[in-house]
């Protein structure tokens, strides 16, 4: 990416970065300038600097032991819902929710001093690649490159560069990301990127810029369920990953919603390590979940993976069904009337005219836009 683009978008922070600080602590130095960046970020962007100011939040109350600061974000209706659902008092439900956070806690407390300092300037750093990237969800890599201009301290370069191009990896297991793409980070990262992404999903910025917690015990077991290396090995085998995406409706973590038995039960074998071994895609769950008649789910999936199979697709290793736009400000503005416009298009006319192979990038482009058009 061009040094002046970056210099652009965050020119204090730059400035700052070209000027290697004398201090004795370097750690200091280093966020100092990530410090300046982040509220450089919120005159592009506010909602996604209070969303970062909110991960640092969390980081911080994790470190403190702060359980009740977690507990208190939870939405109450995902409270309530999980509640009925595992049949638990409230006191009953907050204690569960204590002892699955003092095991996360335990996760941070096994980190190096160096690796929490990493941490730190990762969680400040992570989405400082927002506003240089044409679709929102391809921010990491950006971000990276924002780093490794901001951040001149070989020792903190690197490894805060590798958990910012990662961070999401964990949290998109059931939608975008594989195991592997988490074991390209030196193994003394992943249980930092682990907690990053942990303490990144608990601070979900709403429309109103308040924060909320979406991950209650569904996603606390989640995230302490993949905190062993084995735990991710086994996710290589597709029916595993498959089921894990299933078990969370194919879309990030903190939607967490599960894709009836009925709609599994009717897609075919091939179908299912399709989507647990080649799919990448962030917004199937969308596609899904426009429809509530588990058939109809399962005819969306169907209708995507003959599409892939009937093309040159189908001599992938791996397949990404992107937009042809950024949906990123499209669903914060209107989900439900996007959701409504794919579901009347489908029900009419199927899914393959909205659907292109091309072969040079590997992927599938999914046009979104045409979905938005007013004659639809």
């Amino acid at each position: 990416m061009n040094r002046i683009i970056i210099f652009k978008a965050y020119p204090l922070a730059s400035l700052t970065a070209l000027f290697p600080s004398t201090h004795i602590n370097r750690f200091f130095a280093c966020l100092e300038v990530v410090s300046r960046a982040v509220s450089e970020l919120g005159k592009l962007n506010h909602r996604r600097m209070v969303h970062v100011l909110g991960v640092i939040s969390s980081l911080e109350a994790l470190g403190k032991k702060d359980f009740a600061f977690f507990l208190q974000r939870v939405p109450e209706t995902l409270r309530q819902e999980e509640m009925q659902k595992l049949q638990l008092s409230p006191a009953a439900y907050e204690a569960q929710f204590f002892a699955k956070m003092a095991c996360v806690r335990d996760l941070f407390d096994r980190l190096p001093q160096e690796s929490k300092e990493i941490l730190k300037l990762a969680a400040a750093a992570h989405d400082l690649g927002i506003p240089l990237s044409e679709i929102e969800w391809d921010h990491p890599q950006n971000g990276a490159e924002v780093v490794r201009q901001l951040i001149k301290d070989e020792k903190y370069q690197g490894p805060v560069a590798e958990l910012v191009a990662h961070h999401g990896e964990f949290s998109n297991l059931p939608s975008a990301s594989f195991p592997r793409d988490i074991y390209q980070l030196p193994q003394r990262l992943i249980p930092a990127l682990l907690v990053l992404d942990f303490c990144d999903a608990t601070a979900r910025a709403t429309k109103e810029e308040e924060i909320e917690n979406r991950i209650g015990l569904a996603g606390l077991d989640y995230y302490l369920s993949l905190a062993t290396l084995q735990s991710l090995t086994k996710l290589e085998k597709a029916e595993n990953l498959f089921a894990l995406r299933a078990r969370h409706g194919f879309g990030s973590i903190i939607f967490n919603r599960q894709i009836a038995s009925e709609t599994l039960s009717a897609l075919s074998q091939d179908a299912r390590e399709f989507y647990g071994g080649k799919l990448r895609c962030r917004f199937l769950n969308l596609l899904i979940f426009a429809f509530d008649n588990p058939d109809e789910q399962a005819k969306v999936l169907m209708a995507i993976y003959q599409v892939a199979q009937s093309s040159p697709a189908v001599n992938f290793s791996e397949l990404w069904l992107d937009p042809d736009i950024d949906l990123g400000p499209v669903l914060g503005q209107n989900k439900e009337q996007f959701q409504a416009r794919f579901k009347a298009y489908f029900l009419q006319y199927g899914i393959a005219g909205l659907l292109e192979i091309n072969p040079l990038r590997r992927n599938m482009l999914f046009s979104a836009s045409n979905l938005l058009n007013d004659s639809i």
